[in-house]
């Protein structure tokens, strides 16, 4: 028997005889060959022929920490960002290893990961004080099913366990955003702050915030009061010492952006007075300066816009009624507000930089309603007939 395929179960694996041991034993060895008969003959005929070539490896069973520590090294890098990268590694560090890390890879079934999320849910928290978001378990799954889909590729494994998991279903929470009233508000409250452009931008470009502080001044073309949003800024974690880096949009390019007069002029001041601060550092301005940016031309970190937005929110609640939102939540006031006056959904999806219209369909669904309603209305003239008069019968 040089070799031979067999079926286990709902896969096949492959048995195949090595080359001799030193004191001339026979040896063979059995592993996953595919989901499909003919995916372990095919398997089977490419060890055989690496066998007969000398360039043969027998398989090394792995625990889930080795293949884990194997994945992030040779896998990620390249594919994610380093920010990403980081992340994963946290959740491998503090989530998955500790449950599954001594397993080994070709023994892990789908009970194991059920029990880490149903162990996450009820006390997965740092602290130790209760569990984690469904969201944040399901940010688990998606990883572990990742790396597993690999284990597959590499025939480590015949099938991806994680295909067999119900992971946690996360609810859509209600999207806050301000009304126009509220945005007024908020412009008066801020007006005279740092903190007044970042709002502005969001609230008339869409923009996210790592793309407004990313912004530099040669993105932004006053002629034709528009900016391109070429770069994102992030940090790999919210540690004040982490560097901010700049990162491209997953498209490959800038998305291009139409602004109302309102910006263009809170632009120009922005630009004017920067320029006078680089006066008094004794150096040129630059179009590489970031638009919100110290009069040095460095930028600032995302943790940095966050903090400074709470504050202001914090001090602008005592004077006005204010709902507390997130600083992305302007993004999201933004298109609601440009739907909500009929704007094509195309056009917001551009603005927004999103990858299909659906997507901008899907995430602002909650305004179809009053969309529909509106269309309606607006259909109504066309199709109503005038009332057709009268004919009195002539009497005789």
């Amino acid at each position: 028997m040089r070799g031979t395929v067999l079926k286990r179960g709902d896969n096949w694996s492959i048995k195949y005889e090595l080359p001799r041991g030193a004191n001339g034993e026979r040896r063979s060895k059995m592993q996953v060959g595919g989901r499909t008969k003919r995916e372990a003959q095919a398997a089977l005929t490419k060890v055989l022929a690496e066998i007969d070539q000398g360039t043969y490896s027998e398989p090394v069973r792995e625990t889930m920490a080795q293949f884990m520590d194997r994945w992030l090294k040779d896998c990620a890098p390249g594919r994610v960002s380093e920010r990403t990268l980081f992340r994963y590694a946290e959740l491998n560090r503090v989530h998955i290893l500790p449950a599954l890390g001594g397993i080994a890879v070709q023994s892990l079934r789908a009970p194991h990961l059920q029990a880490l999320y149903a162990d996450r849910l009820e006390r997965g928290r740092v602290d130790g004080h209760g569990g984690l978001s469904p969201q944040s378990v399901l940010h688990i799954h998606r990883l572990l099913h990742e790396v597993l889909e690999q284990a597959v590729r590499w025939r480590v494994l015949s099938r991806n366990p994680a295909d067999d998991v119900d992971p946690p279903r996360v609810r859509r929470q209600e999207m806050k955003t301000w009304n126009a009233e509220q945005i007024t508000v908020a412009l008066e409250a801020a007006e005279g702050q740092w903190i007044y452009l970042p709002i502005l931008l969001a609230l008339t470009t869409g923009m996210r915030s790592g793309e407004i502080l990313a912004l530099q001044w040669g993105d932004v073309d006053f002629n034709r009061a528009s900016l391109v949003c070429r770069r994102s800024a992030c940090a790999v974690n919210n540690r004040a010492s982490t560097p901010v880096i700049y990162k491209q949009p997953k498209s490959g390019h800038g998305r291009k952006i139409t602004l109302p007069s309102s910006l263009v002029e809170a632009l120009l001041a922005q630009q004017s007075k920067q320029q006078k601060e680089c006066a008094l550092l004794g150096r040129e301005p630059l179009s590489t300066d970031f638009v919100t940016g110290d009069p040095d031309g460095s930028g600032l970190a995302p943790h940095e816009l966050t903090g400074r937005f709470r504050r202001f929110l914090r001090a602008a609640g005592k004077d006005a009624a204010l709902p507390v939102v997130r600083f992305h939540d302007l993004r999201h006031s933004h298109a609601t507000l440009l739907l909500t006056i009929d704007t094509n959904p195309k056009v917001v999806s551009e603005r927004l930089g999103h990858s299909d219209v659906r997507l901008t369909l899907n995430t602002y669904s909650h305004v179809l309603p009053a969309m529909q309603d509106e269309a309606a209305k607006k259909l109504e003239p066309f199709f109503r007939k005038a009332p057709k008069p009268i004919r009195l019968e002539s009497a005789g």
